[in-house]
């Protein structure tokens, strides 16, 4: 919705038509204009993603409804491709959010944040 937002009653135009699945160029290339992996290629955002190598965890579930793990799949990839070290985290679950994600995820910080001299 924020990446095309617009006056219809849902409040944003879909990047394709409902029925043929063909893309609507216009909003498509509104929506390429925020997708992460289209901002990596710009060195002045690699730059700046560089000092955070390592520091980088990706989570998606596999059953996910949109299909996001293929997004963070390819995404994660592009950073490793620039030099960022990453982690991505694939589970057998959907969009919502699990205790196992959540769990994986906080540990990761907590690893970080003890790295840096941050006691618990």
């Amino acid at each position: 919705a924020e990446w095309s937002g617009d006056d219809s009653a849902r409040g944003y135009a879909w990047p394709a038509e409902g029925g043929s699945g063909r893309l609507k160029p216009d909003v498509w290339k509104r929506w390429l204009a925020h997708s992460p992996t289209e901002m990596l290629k710009d060195p002045k955002v690699r730059a700046r993603l560089t000092p955070l190598s390592g520091n980088i965890m990706l989570t998606a579930g596999t059953k996910d409804e949109f299909g996001l793990h293929r997004g963070a799949q390819a995404f994660s990839a592009q950073l490793q491709a620039a030099g960022v070290a990453n982690t991505l985290l694939l589970d057998e679950h959907t969009h919502s959010m699990r205790p196992s994600r959540f769990d994986a995820q906080l540990g990761f910080v907590m690893e970080r944040f003890a790295a840096a001299g941050f006691k618990q």
